[in-house]
């Protein structure tokens, strides 16, 4: 069976005839039906969640009738990304977290398809700006206009010679080119020049301009905090995450008042124990030598007062450790509310339908009192919700509040 699909490229409200002009067709290929492996790999699946899934209850919810009701769409899954969607239609009754099924290395045929992955050219783009090409606001240290012969204020009007009518476009006249030379022309007043440069990847600008807010944010602790707060950031839960907390508080240790730790937007990992532990340093003794500065022990955990930063997306042991903290009392946590989702999981890839793999939260994380963490809202003694418009105009409230609140103001 043969399905012709319209591919539209950069909606027309965006991109006016630019679109209509690369609107195209392609042939998608589709499998009559599921195969018998594909209907077992489901039950399997659902199996596996009954056996292993971390409450033994499933959160009230009826398995057997779930399946009852889900299995019956089986015969109009056709390959394993239909299969993928139906498990998560499945994994959703739950409210629970962690389960993440998804299609491995699964592609749809699409005939003449090329990778379209998206490339960067690693800037920040004026969203005030209206007119015809892409006005940049900012350029990100290390990427490929950090040479200094593109500048603030510049105007990209055109890629390869293709001119960029408006700012939604830039995305389409670098589908494709990740990592490739491409040559960007330049309008600077009544200037106008060409530049070659090479693209990187989405995922390297991410980074790039997480570098770049964090940078931003140690900054703004150093000139509000007038010089008496540390402050680190963990974007996960991991090994990497561990040492740069170490290194930025250690060395301050005997320079600094407080300190502030930031997991919001933290990814998770396995890093909650080791954190507390190292946070948690209480001064039992003192050693030296007479007419000099004496240090304390611990002199391998920190010591002196923290508060923690948070927001709604910290996820895993990114909100199994805020909850760890405010239970041990060790500091104010400041920001937004979060939904606890403190489960360890099992990864399974489908021997049945190898592009099919799936996750089961099968350790929780409890309490003292024996209640999960998984689904327990994290209240901040400190809330500050979200403001888009403060974060418009370049302030971090919710770091603001943290330095003033370690400095008794």
């Amino acid at each position: 069976m043969k399905f012709s699909v319209a591919i539209r490229f950069c909606g027309a409200l965006l991109c006016g005839e630019l679109a209509s002009a690369q609107a195209g067709q392609a042939e998608w290929v589709r499998s009559p039906a599921i195969s018998p492996d594909g209907k077992s790999a489901f039950d399997a699946f659902w199996l596996d969640v009954k056996q292993t899934f971390y409450d033994p209850k499933l959160h009230g919810v009826n398995w057997d009738d779930v399946y009852t009701t889900y299995s019956k769409y089986l015969a109009d899954v056709a390959n394993p990304t239909e299969l993928a969607e139906l498990v998560n239609e499945v994994s959703g009754t739950l409210n629970a977290s962690h389960l993440f099924p998804d299609a491995l290395q699964f592609k749809i045929n699409l005939d003449n398809s090329n990778d379209t992955a998206t490339a960067s050219l690693g800037l920040l783009s004026d969203n005030s700006y209206s007119g015809a090409g892409v006005k940049v606001a900012a350029i990100l240290q290390g990427g490929p206009l950090d040479r200094g012969e593109v500048k603030v204020g510049d105007i990209i009007s055109a890629v390869d010679g293709s001119p960029i009518p408006e700012v939604g476009c830039l995305d389409l006249l670098l589908d494709g080119k990740v990592g490739q030379k491409v040559t960007l022309t330049l309008k600077r007043g009544t200037e106008t020049k060409t530049l070659s440069v090479k693209t990187i990847s989405l995922e390297e600008e991410w980074k790039l301009n997480m570098a770049r807010i964090i940078e931003q944010r140690r900054q703004q602790v150093a000139q509000q905090g007038g010089g008496k707060l540390a402050y680190t950031y963990l974007p996960e839960m991991d090994n990497n995450a561990f040492i740069t907390a170490y290194n930025d508080l250690l060395t301050m240790q005997d320079e600094r008042r407080a300190a502030i730790v930031d997991v919001r937007s933290n990814g998770g990992g396995d890093l909650n124990r080791q954190l507390m532990n190292f946070l948690s340093g209480k001064a039992f003794a003192q050693f030296g030598r007479e007419g000099r500065p004496w240090g304390q022990d611990p002199s391998n955990h920190w010591r002196k007062p923290s508060a923690l930063l948070l927001d709604s997306f910290a996820y895993s042991d990114g909100s199994v450790f805020p909850q760890s903290y405010a239970d041990a009392k060790l500091g104010p946590i400041i920001g937004e509310m979060n939904v606890n989702t403190g489960t360890g999981i099992n990864v399974v890839v489908s021997p049945l339908v190898p592009e099919l793999r799936y996750s089961v939260p099968v350790m929780p994380m409890r309490r003292m009192d024996g209640s999960y963490y998984e689904n327990a809202l994290i209240k901040p003694d400190i809330l500050l919700p979200h403001d888009p418009n403060a974060e418009q105009q370049g302030r971090d409230i919710v770091l603001e509040r943290a330095i003033q609140t370690l400095l008794g103001k």
